[in-house]
């Protein structure tokens, strides 16, 4: 009898173990992720002029087709006002940055959470964000025009 209950607690032991590795592997993937677009989202608005619309929208795709929706970029802190109260010109900046200046820009992470523990349902995000802070790269002449 005492074999079957070292057996089974054996093979509890190893499952906690395996949940663990798989648990840790979703935060390094997500982390790992995020560094990606990070990245990407540095490159882009440096090299168009901050965040603008053409520059938003190329990061909005980013995250759609490579990371499931995952990542938000904006000018604001979008996580201090409801969803209803935001507009264009908190998502992006309507005029390029002058050459040099700095560009503080904020990535808002939502990740999924979904349990299913038999009546207990939870399916609903992670939220995080994090602020940014590059230079613009691009150089404007006196009409407006970049370079």
């Amino acid at each position: 009898m005492s074999q079957v209950i070292d057996w089974i607690l054996s093979h509890i032991t190893w499952m906690i173990g395996l949940l663990f590795i798989i648990f840790f592997s979703s935060i390094m993937i997500t982390v790992s992720q995020y560094n990606r677009f990070e990245y990407t989202a540095d490159q882009v608005i440096s090299r168009s002029g901050g965040l603008t619309h053409s520059a938003y929208k190329i990061l909005k795709d980013e995250s759609e087709q490579k990371y499931h929706d995952m990542f938000q970029v904006s000018v604001h802190d979008l996580t201090k006002l409801k969803p209803n109260e935001i507009t264009d010109d908190d998502r992006y900046n309507r005029k390029p940055a002058d050459y040099g200046a700095d560009v503080t820009y904020y990535i808002q992470i939502k990740v999924p959470f979904n349990v299913n523990l038999g009546s207990i349902h939870v399916n609903n995000y992670i939220r995080a964000k994090g602020a940014r802070t590059i230079q613009n790269e691009v150089r404007l002449d006196p009409d407006g025009d970049s370079n």
